[in-house]
């Protein structure tokens, strides 16, 4: 007890005794406050060793046991699954998945697409089945550093789709959003608008049976600091992209190129006009594309089955003039052929990843199991991966590229599972 209530329970006492006490007990008092002489106060800790000890080695114990569930097992799975403060150090060339240990009410769907914002150093996903299963058009976003997953808009009930006054298919209530759509690799981001760019249509979706009047698919612009979308019309109100079709962004020219049965379409810098360069057309759908900043051309993916080929597009110095194409049959390690081929491009070692599906087991129906290889445009060949295989992958375009942090982010999942995030740092010393 301190002297502060030691002096109150003694001056308590002074009141209910005689005069001459109160007079030594005051007297007593003044001394004490002359002397400058303290009670040393007590030693007693606020928290029993015992207890501080036993609360030490819970928080250990939790500790523990957090990093040990959160490793990963199975192939291409031998790193932590969680982020603190920092991208992962995930071992090099093979694919690691950092998981989702949130729970999660969407999934992936085989036909979405995927872009990686270079801004916000995060990762976008949007796009749908369709097909009775799902008409999910909102966007999905994934924070790799807190490996956290966030809707930015529920999706909008089907009883709002309609077509607006200029003769497209909008939805929402008191907005005006696409239709859930299949997009395939007709998805990009924008630094110029700071924005997700969508060059599809909603042809599979079957509102479009019941909802009458369209006249025009515009493309959609989804800005990401209002979160709000707005339609784009070509001039003629043509849709300059076909079904499952490809885009990408061209940043030593500031131009969006989207290929397609229709043709290869700019949209310049003025982010208004839609340009047809006239130029050939070498694959039907399902093919992915992406741009080659080292070489500033176009590199062209899969769209035809058991075909490992290459298809290189080099456009014209302005927005609209005709480039050249060449296909090129790359040498190196076999690869299965594929028309579904997730790749995105490596900056730092100018160099393309792509995955194929593996050939169906002997006596099997189905294949189990995809390859990851790196191609070199240099050498025109191809690399595979040894420790870089994954489940199978299938019809899948959501791998996307990190350029400051140097890893390839691809979401995994279908319709009974959560969707899946996997890593993947490149080194080629290393292999």
């Amino acid at each position: 007890m301190s002297d502060d209530n030691g002096q109150s329970g003694q001056r308590r006492q002074h009141r209910s005794h005689g005069s001459g006490r109160r007079h030594r007990e005051r007297h007593r008092v003044k001394v004490r406050v002359r002397s400058k002489k303290k009670t040393p106060r007590s030693k007693r800790p606020l928290i029993p060793p015992a207890l501080f000890l036993l609360s030490a080695v819970v928080v250990l114990a939790v500790i523990l046991i957090v990093n040990t569930s959160s490793d990963s097992t199975g192939p291409g799975k031998d790193a932590p699954a969680r982020l603190e403060g920092a991208l992962p150090e995930i071992p090099p060339n093979q694919w690691v998945e950092i998981g989702v240990p949130y729970s999660i009410t969407w999934h992936r769907q085989r036909h979405a697409g995927a872009v990686y914002d270079t801004r916000r150093k995060k990762y976008f996903a949007f796009g749908s089945d369709t097909h009775g299963e799902d008409w999910d058009n909102s966007v999905h976003e994934f924070d790799p550093l807190i490996l956290r997953w966030s809707e930015h808009y529920p999706p909008d009930r089907r009883r709002s789709y309609r077509v607006d006054e200029a003769g497209r298919p909008v939805a929402g209530d008191n907005v005006s959003r696409p239709w859930a759509m299949h997009v395939h690799g007709n998805l990009i981001y924008d630094p110029h608008l700071d924005a997700l760019v969508v060059m599809s249509a909603p042809m599979h979706n079957p509102a479009a049976r019941a909802v009458r009047g369209i006249e025009k698919h515009p493309t959609w612009i989804y800005d990401l600091k209002t979160r709000e979308w707005r339609a784009l019309d070509t001039p003629d109100g043509s849709t300059p992209f076909g079904f499952a079709g490809a885009s990408a962004y061209d940043s030593q020219r500031d131009v969006i190129v989207t290929y397609s049965q229709k043709g290869l379409w700019e949209l310049g810098p003025d982010r208004e006009h839609w340009l047809d360069t006239g130029s050939e057309v070498h694959h039907e759908a399902n093919h992915s594309m992406v741009y080659d900043t080292v070489r500033h051309n176009l590199l062209v993916f899969g769209g035809q089955e058991e075909d490992c080929s290459v298809w290189i597009y080099t456009p014209g110095p302005e927005g609209g003039e005709k480039g050249s194409w060449e296909k090129k049959e790359p040498g190196g390690d076999a690869c299965a052929g594929d028309a579904n081929v997730p790749v995105a491009f490596d900056s730092h070692n100018r160099v393309a990843v792509a995955i194929f599906d593996n050939p169906a087991p002997e006596g099997e129906q189905e294949a189990k199991t995809s390859s990851t290889f790196v191609y070199d445009p240099e050498t025109n060949s191809y690399r595979r991966l040894p420790k870089a295989d994954l489940p199978l992958v299938g019809m899948n375009y959501t791998m996307v590229y990190d350029p400051a942090n140097r890893i390839f982010y691809m979401l995994q999942g279908g319709r009974q599972d959560p969707p899946t995030v996997w890593a993947l740092h490149l080194e080629l010393l290393q292999f």
